[in-house]
């Protein structure tokens, strides 16, 4: 007889962080830090086979109606299998996103939540519309990011040997310039975590930009100087011979895996390529300490989107569904 799955609630910070970075997808912004909000209810919940884990979800909700809340997405975690054949885990895969549908329309009156590109099979969302006759969930936002697999190319040491690479030849003809253009300039690469710099120099570009700073300064600290304690978070910073910070990265790290958090720099030149020199070596320094993967998310504006797309990744959609 075939074991049916169900969902449990998780109260427990410990036992989430654990099944996120041992799962599938890893996703950084599932960890318990990111989980955490003044403005809405929080459900973290577990899917289960008998005792066994085999999934996890974390949703948002506002008034019994689910909110993409205040991160990015709050994905389907999934258990990561060892000797599973391919139809085997799009069945498995299959089964969990079936159960998180039923409890989503069991426990919320609508809404909407974004997932991560990890779950692609929308399968169960459309078959529910169909046995229902009735359009209950449906795609209200194709988004995008890009993967940057590094473990595929030979690992390099310094920019010299990044240039002579078949990395860099996947690398845009702008991007290609801008770094030759940084070897002249005699930048500084450093690791540096110093949560100061990153703040001045992203509040610095919002007031250039004559925007509004769209993150909370305080609770963004609080998170990155968390996730730095136990070891998920990784800064570096490119200075000039004056010791002046001149561009900063931020990278979330779960086993092989970086997220892209946060980058930014502090001139306004456009010939400024300090922050290409800093994102640059960033990945020489993540590929030689066995990161396999960078996903460089925020895909979704135009500058943005261009500038990351320059290093070659693979762009991946992933969605946001409303019922």
């Amino acid at each position: 007889m075939k074991e049916k799955l169900f969902c449990e609630e998780c109260n427990s910070d410990k036992d989430w962080d654990n099944f996120i970075e041992k799962s599938e997808n890893k996703n950084f912004f599932s960890l318990s830090e990111f989980l955490r909000s003044k403005n809405y209810n929080i459900n973290k919940i577990f899917i289960k086979k008998n005792k066994e884990t085999v999934a996890s979800f974390c949703l948002f909700s506002l008034e019994n109606k689910i909110v993409p809340g205040e991160r990015i997405y709050t994905p389907i975690n999934f258990k990561k299998y060892s000797k599973n054949n391919i139809s085997s885990l799009v069945y498995k895969k299959h089964d969990v996103i079936t159960i998180f549908l039923e409890y989503v329309l069991d426990n919320y009156q609508g809404g909407s939540f974004i997932l991560d590109y990890y779950t692609d099979d929308l399968r169960p969302f459309y078959w529910h519309n169909f046995q229902k006759n009735k359009k209950i969930f449906s795609i209200e936002e194709v988004k995008y990011t890009s993967l940057l697999k590094i473990n595929e190319q030979k690992t390099v040491n310094n920019l010299d040997e990044l240039i002579d690479s078949s990395m860099f030849q996947k690398f845009s003809r702008s991007i290609k310039q801008q770094i030759k253009i940084t070897e002249k300039e005699k930048f500084i690469f450093n690791k540096n975590f110093n949560l100061n710099v990153a703040f001045k120099i992203i509040k610095k570009t919002f007031t250039k930009q004559s925007k509004t700073i769209d993150i909370d300064i305080n609770e963004t600290r609080e998170i990155y100087n968390s996730l730095n304690k136990k070891n998920n978070l990784i800064m570096f910073t490119t200075s000039n011979n004056k010791k002046e910070e001149l561009a900063f990265c931020i990278f979330g790290v779960m086993e092989n895996v970086a997220y892209y958090l946060n980058g930014g720099r502090a001139g306004t030149a456009n010939n400024d390529y300090s922050l290409t020199h800093c994102f640059t070596n960033s990945i020489i320094y993540l590929q030689k300490n066995k990161i396999n993967l960078i996903d460089l998310e925020g895909m979704n504006s135009p500058k943005r989107s261009f500038w990351k797309q320059g290093y070659g990744g693979k762009l991946t959609p992933y969605y946001k569904i409303k019922f």
